[in-house]
């Protein structure tokens, strides 16, 4: 890899939301990045959208200047919330050692509870990671 370069450090997510099966209309979403002691940590962030009348969303994957090279695995971590009734709500996170994967597509049910998988913790399934 040339150096100085720019490295992914969280993917690009496409993604749709649901609660109780019917897509979530101009709820704001917010894109955490580089969280890397909690995925499930949620925050206001300035990387945010809102659904469209369909529940779905869109955030561009996210670079970083890195201008050496590094040496051994990067930690860094991600996070996606959505903001509903004035409560930020984890849909997805994930802590990554190593490279990001270059997309992730979230289907995300906000009835469901929250849960923990090796791939990462929320309440939205995720596809490619």
């Amino acid at each position: 890899m040339p150096w100085p370069h720019y490295e992914v450090i969280a993917p690009e997510i496409t993604g749709i939301a649901t609660k109780g099966g019917n897509p979530l209309n101009n709820v704001v979403v917010y894109f955490n990045v580089n969280k890397p002691y909690s995925e499930k940590e949620c925050k206001e962030s300035l990387i945010n959208t809102s659904t469209n009348t369909a529940g779905e969303f869109h955030f561009e994957a996210v670079k970083e200047f890195e201008a050496t090279i590094s040496v051994g695995d990067r930690f860094f971590g991600w996070a996606v919330c959505f903001e509903i009734d004035n409560k930020l709500v984890l849909g997805w996170g994930k802590s990554e050692v190593g490279y990001s994967y270059p997309n992730v597509e979230l289907i995300c049910e906000l009835n469901n509870t929250e849960r923990n998988t090796p791939n990462g913790s929320g309440r939205c399934y995720a596809k490619n990671v």
